[in-house]
């Protein structure tokens, strides 16, 4: 359980860090620190609340809390700031959707058909919700070396 919770925390961080990088580049590096500030702050006072009580799962929902009252904060600074980030135009959100919704469908099955599974599942709900444009998907096959191969792939999926 606890490693669950982490898990979600990084639904959080994510954005933390890229937004991180984006007020160091508008020379705001003083709302990094605030940011690094809430987390420590946060995260050992709800330590100190639920270790005592609830051990290992404790520690990780203090770290999710943590997570979650800086990604507040830097919301709030980001809209302050006037800084609209677009991150694919939603793209990346409805991809996770589905991707986390369909593992975890699969994850009553037997662990190597789900290793299986989960490896088409990804595969089939990338291509399918269009995450990679056909630029995108050339310069992938580009660097694999086999530029013509993703050209016939995109051709076969339709995707051009």
């Amino acid at each position: 359980m606890p490693a669950l919770i982490l898990f979600w925390c990084q639904v959080f961080l994510f954005f933390n860090y890229y937004t991180l990088v984006v007020l160091i580049a508008q020379n705001k590096q003083f709302y990094n620190f605030l940011y690094g500030a809430i987390q420590v702050v946060v995260n050992l006072a709800a330590n100190f609340i639920l270790i005592p009580r609830y051990s290992y799962t404790g520690a990780s929902v203090a770290k999710l809390l943590a997570s979650f009252v800086s990604f507040l904060f830097i919301l709030i600074v980001v809209n302050k700031s006037g800084y609209r980030p677009s991150i694919g135009r939603y793209r990346v959100l409805i991809w996770a959707v589905l991707i986390c919704s369909g593992l975890y469908l699969l994850s009553f099955m037997p662990l190597i058909l789900y290793l299986l599974l989960a490896v088409l599942l990804i595969f089939a709900v990338t291509i399918g919700s269009g995450f990679f444009n056909n630029n995108e998907l050339i310069v992938f096959f580009r660097l694999l070396n086999r530029e013509e191969l993703g050209r016939v792939f995109i051709e076969k999926c339709r995707l051009g």
